[in-house]
């Protein structure tokens, strides 16, 4: 790598080391497709994003080791580490141009790409590595979906544990209604059943009339470490009610978002607490409910205090909110997937989810 890249958090990009480094960039082109009345396909380019993978054979662990003052191993890993716990922070890096002008990119490591080699402990030059990963430019959530382990399941994506998941329901590409009900997580266990069933369509998913369609789950959310996050579309935004999902046992003892309930706006009710948003119901959006708030496309809509209950939990309902076993409420809407974890997520966990989960 003859000219200097930099590499950090916006305004604190330090050079990366040139030592016995090669490089590489590619470009990947998102686009969208379109039939034309004539039955022609038109595809038209949205955005390139580019990709570098860097490969050092002979890197010191500390920069003070490197011959050009350039990162070292262990700084990289920092940054690694750093994206990894944080996956909505990004990087810039600084990649020269031939003009001598640089360029600031907003980029960040894709995921599964660091691979390293311990080469020789505690030399003169102290610990040296080979070491290889790439950057991808992340501009938009089409570049975004880099940083996710394709490989992996979306309710997963890489930053959830498998055993952190209790359900996920994805009614949207589902060979019938039957098959929608699978618990595509844990198979067998958990699948949803129809109190009164919904309509079903692979393109749309699950559609609900609002007037008595929901689904059960058998799903008992004990105890205060719980996320739900759904996806939906076509609600109903002139409709009185519309619980998406919930149940409640008493005041003290409930897990219920509306998203209209005393007005247009979303409610949500947690063990003791309780909070509305400040902005009307989305006819499409994806939300998040944990104890600690409501989230809508991954930022905080409604914070809560995680109220003063102990809850005891009762059957999950999908569509309407499970009150002494009846489904109260309906929700007129289409679902598009649904999942659920027995654990608090955390707002960077919960973002990637939502990302995933708005490419289905």
């Amino acid at each position: 790598m003859q000219q200097n890249f930099a590499l950090g958090l916006t305004g604190n990009e330090m050079k990366l080391s040139g030592c016995d480094c090669s490089l590489s960039m590619s470009q990947q082109h998102h686009g969208r497709e379109a039939r034309m009345a004539s039955g022609a396909l038109k595809r038209d380019v949205v955005a390139i994003h580019r990709t570098w993978d860097f490969h050092w054979t002979f890197l010191p662990g500390k920069r003070q080791r490197t011959f050009d003052g350039g990162l070292g191993r262990d700084d990289l890993e920092n940054l690694y580490g750093m994206a990894v716990a944080y996956p909505a922070q990004t990087l810039t890096l600084e990649v020269p141009r031939e003009d001598g002008t640089t360029e600031s990119v907003e980029a960040q490591f894709v995921a599964g790409s660091w691979k390293e080699k311990l080469l020789q402990r505690e030399t003169s030059l102290g610990s040296v590595y080979d070491l290889s990963f790439s950057l991808v430019e992340v501009s938009d959530t089409r570049a975004r979906a880099l940083l996710r382990d394709m490989s992996l399941p979306w309710y997963t994506s890489g930053v959830v544990a498998a055993s952190d998941v209790v359900a996920a329901y994805r009614p949207k590409g589902a060979t019938s209604l039957a098959n929608s009900y699978v618990n595509i997580a844990n198979p067998g266990t958990y699948d949803a059943a129809p109190g009164v069933a919904p309509s079903w369509a692979v393109a749309t998913g699950w559609t609900f009339d609002g007037l008595d369609d929901y689904l059960t789950t058998g799903i008992v959310m004990a105890g205060n470490d719980w996320t739900v996050i759904c996806r939906y579309a076509n609600f109903d935004t002139a409709a009185a009610f519309g619980s998406l999902f919930g149940w409640t046992a008493d005041t003290d003892d409930r897990f219920m978002i509306f998203l209209h309930y005393t007005g247009n706006q979303p409610e949500v009710y947690v063990a003791g607490d309780y909070g509305i948003s400040a902005d009307d119901a989305d006819a499409a959006a994806t939300i998040t409910l944990t104890y600690d708030g409501m989230y809508r496309d991954g930022v905080l809509d409604i914070a809560l205090g995680a109220g003063t209950g102990t809850n005891t939990g009762t059957d999950l309902y999908i569509a309407a909110t499970n009150i002494g076993g009846g489904a109260v409420f309906p929700c007129k809407t289409d679902i598009i997937a649904l999942a659920v974890y027995d654990t608090k997520l955390t707002t960077a966990q919960q973002q990637v989810i939502v990302e995933a989960m708005e490419e289905l």
